[in-house]
């Protein structure tokens, strides 16, 4: 069946249906990405994965919130189905998929991490004085 076929209630019910397949999968995955650091005192002192895990609980509440994403949607809205959200509702879930930029600034910092420890051969150590700064400009920025 495809779009023309569908009538406009069946793709208003697949759209609101489709992101919750999707971010259950990435929830469920992220959250064995932290499990697995949060276990591991190796995995906690390297770099690599605390970038990992930041980027992993971001992508945790993000995820969840697009699962739940119909639930903040004004009830009022007539392009959703089951909503039940107000201008509240609506204004805090813009603000959480905003604040999932910063995923994207600790994947860049990850690149970053790459290239100098394997391209440049730079030691963890040397890394680590970035770290902060990278943190705090990734979550600031989402912010």
């Amino acid at each position: 069946m495809t779009f023309p076929e569908m009538s406009s209630e069946t793709y208003q019910k697949a759209l609101a249906i489709a992101p919750k397949f999707t971010a259950l999968a990435s929830v469920l995955g992220s959250s064995m990405i932290i499990s697995s650091v949060l276990r591991s005192k190796k995995n906690r002192h390297m770099v690599q994965q605390r970038l990992v895990l930041s980027m992993s609980i971001i992508d945790v509440i993000v995820s969840m919130t697009w699962f739940f994403s119909n639930l903040f949607v004004p009830d009022w809205s007539q392009d959703m189905y089951w909503t039940m959200g107000n201008q509240q509702s609506c204004s805090a879930q813009g603000f959480i998929v905003q604040f999932s930029i910063s995923s994207v600034f600790y994947n860049s910092a990850l690149s970053l991490y790459y290239l100098l420890v394997i391209q440049y051969g730079w030691p963890e150590q040397k890394f680590r004085i970035l770290e902060r700064w990278i943190h705090g400009i990734s979550i600031s920025w989402g912010l």
